[in-house]
């Protein structure tokens, strides 16, 4: 018989702080599976001084970005390039 976990938690953690989203992945991590217990949101990539493979590498699950997006002259560019800087292979 094997229960299963659902993520209902969720956490903020600012995307210029990867050190942080790091020790929150890792407290939250369930050692049967290596997966977190949380979702990790971080905002603050781009205009604010994140950094998305960063914030990604460090245990981030979502990126809030908007400025970088909305105010960028190629919206299309600065989101492909956000995609490429988010993306990890396991």
């Amino acid at each position: 018989f094997i229960r299963r976990w659902t993520i209902n938690i969720r956490v903020i953690v600012g995307a210029t702080r990867p050190n942080l989203i790091k020790e929150i992945s890792n407290l939250t991590k369930c050692k049967c599976h290596h997966k977190s217990l949380i979702d990790i949101y971080t905002p603050g990539i781009g205009t604010q001084g994140g950094d998305a493979s960063k914030s990604i590498k460090s245990g981030a699950n979502y990126l809030i970005v908007g400025r970088s997006i909305v105010n960028s002259k190629n919206p299309y560019a600065i989101s492909l390039k956000l995609k490429s800087n988010s993306w990890i292979s396991h």
